[in-house]
């Protein structure tokens, strides 16, 4: 069974190694932007850890404002590879909707790049919609989608 906690300093590498297997280098985040999403006082880190502490997965949220409301955006969700497709993912994205809404926010937001079609499929699941692009977002080249969802 896994099992949730919130992020430690010693989980930084951890997390740096995840990210570079989730994604392609020219959108996975150097060590240096993990850490400073990671200390930020606006984000916040839910980490999945399997039974013998294996790292399963994490997502960072940031606390931001949307027309001078309390809003969360998604900054990356990670879920190793041998651990998707059972629940994972929607367990953290729904740990960090949980807080949001504990702290008033009424929508989430995320940017996904239009050539992940996994991905889309997994947060239009999860009731997220269209809202918009942003050209070349990702490593120079990839449109990506911005999604958003009441919560």
């Amino acid at each position: 069974m896994v099992q949730l906690r919130s992020y430690r300093k010693q989980d930084l590498a951890g997390l740096h190694q995840l990210d570079q297997v989730c994604f392609p280098q020219e959108i996975a985040y150097s060590k240096a932007e993990l850490q400073h999403f990671l200390n930020h006082p606006r984000c916040f880190c839910w980490i999945a850890e399997q039974p013998d502490r294996k790292l399963a997965g994490f997502v960072i949220t940031e606390r931001a404002r949307r027309n001078g409301l309390p809003a969360g955006h998604i900054v990356t969700l990670d879920v190793d590879p041998s651990a998707r497709r059972r629940g994972l993912g929607t367990l953290l994205m729904q740990t960090a909707e949980n807080q949001m809404k504990q702290e008033g926010a009424g929508v989430m937001s995320l940017e996904v790049a239009e050539n992940n079609a996994t991905a889309l499929r997994f947060y239009r699941g999860l009731g997220f919609v269209n809202r918009g692009r942003i050209a070349k977002y990702y490593g120079g080249r990839v449109d990506a989608e911005i999604m958003e969802k009441a919560i």
